[in-house]
């Protein structure tokens, strides 16, 4: 009930790494551990940790269980790991490739993800973005064998959209393009043609409804 409300009782390591004891099993912590390693004179304190992966957070961590043969000052333990079902992540860079979804497909290629929980985590431009084929991506993961896709992730690199200040709408139709074109790198000789242009077709166009 405890841990249900998430009020688990904190116990300092001082407390059990007592050499009365020859071995303290740990439960509760999923990863394997033992909190006095180094420590001459303690007796080992030990998770044992799961032997399965519930999530991404525990990605690449070695599972299985505590094997221990207790004998009063002469205990002795060893840790067996289990080959436990995998969580992968795969990433992928496909900014300014002309064909990503080729791209991804080729490095799924390159892992060994039979029986895998697996995500794919991609970084895409704008133009890469819209040329993904997420459902492509999915059928190549589970015909190599992917037990279950959780996702595919996408971080896309957006252009930075033009500033206008604090008050755009109080601007002249001269000055927001000035900024506009400001903000696409324009040389300041452009900008001056191309606004002196622009003054010229705004003013034949004053009046007209």
């Amino acid at each position: 009930r405890g841990v249900m409300l998430g009020r688990d009782m904190a116990v300092l390591l001082s407390e059990i790494a007592d050499p009365i004891w020859d071995y303290v099993a740990m439960g509760h912590i999923h990863k394997h551990q033992n909190l006095t390693t180094g420590r001459e004179g303690l007796p080992p304190v030990v998770y044992s940790g799961s032997m399965e992966c519930i999530d991404f957070g525990e990605e690449g961590q070695a599972k299985g269980f505590c094997w221990v043969e207790l004998e009063r000052s002469h205990t002795s333990w060893q840790f067996v790991e289990v080959n436990c079902r995998p969580f992968i992540t795969l990433n992928a860079d496909v900014r300014g490739l002309a064909d990503p979804t080729r791209s991804v497909l080729d490095m799924i290629g390159e892992y060994n993800l039979a029986e895998a929980i697996v995500r794919v985590q991609i970084r895409a431009d704008a133009e890469s973005e819209s040329s993904l084929n997420d459902k492509l991506i999915e059928d190549q993961l589970r015909s190599v064998g992917a037990n279950f896709v959780a996702a595919i992730q996408k971080d896309i690199d957006r252009p930075s959209r033009t500033r206008l200040g604090d008050n755009p709408e109080g601007l002249t139709p001269l000055e927001l393009l000035e900024r506009y074109f400001m903000a696409r790198s324009t040389s300041h000789e452009r900008i001056g043609v191309l606004l002196d242009h622009a003054d010229a077709i705004i003013s034949t166009t004053q009046g007209i409804t």
